[in-house]
């Protein structure tokens, strides 16, 4: 007689299902950070007090002038002899306060030992909240109590205001354009600041990218730079700390 065998072993759990180990990723799947911060396109030095003293120029009055003759005469040497213009320039000492961004996570001391890499993951991801504290207070800190005076609301930084209101749609991308060419043209007419960023929210930033010209094309990919991030020659950085 032929002998049967009936399978009875499954990777069910009341079977075998405790036997079969899955395999782990040895890392932790995570939202995908923010590419850069709003910190990052400003100079910046480590300190150790509790505030800062900067001098900054406070008024430049400029009389350079042609030492002249008290008579207009074009003679060889005819303004020696004559005063010079006289210029003045003065400074103030301003004082920043340094503002304490924190914040923690408890664990114990043994979960830390028996998993090493957890330390790290709680570092990183403390780390990186700071960094978003840091873009939200540098673009819209309202300056009260211990927070910062953020660039959107200090009345002392350049605006160019907002552009003009029923703007269509259609029409948005390129006023959008011509007010941050704007803002660039107001920055170097105050004795050539440097621009060296357009801070952009990814829906503005969407829009600018997918305009498209009258018989269909897309505009901005078609620049010599081969649709690289910038307008105006000037680095755009795309972030959700900015506002739409």
């Amino acid at each position: 007689d032929a002998f049967r065998v009936q399978k009875t072993i499954s990777g069910l759990a009341a079977s075998a299902g405790a036997v079969v180990r899955p395999d782990r990723r040895p890392d932790v799947v995570s939202n995908p950070d923010r590419p850069m911060f709003i910190r990052e396109l400003i100079q910046s030095i480590p300190t150790s007090s509790n505030a800062v003293e900067v001098m900054r120029e406070n008024v430049f009055t400029n009389n350079a002038a042609v030492q002249a003759p008290s008579s207009a005469s074009t003679a060889i040497g005819a303004g020696e002899w004559q005063t010079k213009g006289q210029s003045n320039v003065t400074y103030e000492l301003v004082t920043v306060p340094i503002r304490t961004m924190a914040h923690w996570i408890p664990a114990s001391r043994q979960v830390l030992s028996d998993a090493p890499m957890l330390q790290r993951l709680i570092d990183s991801k403390l780390m990186y909240g700071l960094n978003l504290l840091s873009d939200a207070q540098l673009l819209f800190g309202d300056g009260t109590n211990q927070n910062l005076t953020g660039l959107m609301v200090d009345a002392g930084v350049e605006s160019v205001g907002q552009i003009a209101a029923g703007t269509t749609a259609a029409n948005r991308p390129g006023a959008m354009l011509d007010h941050i060419r704007a803002a660039i043209t107001r920055c170097q007419t105050f004795e050539y600041y440097n621009v060296n960023g357009v801070v952009l929210n990814p829906q503005d930033w969407g829009t600018l990218e997918t305009a498209k010209g009258s018989d269909g094309h897309y505009i901005w990919v078609s620049v010599p730079t081969g649709g690289e991030s910038r307008l105006w020659r000037v680095p755009v950085i795309v972030s959700n700390a900015m506002t739409v």
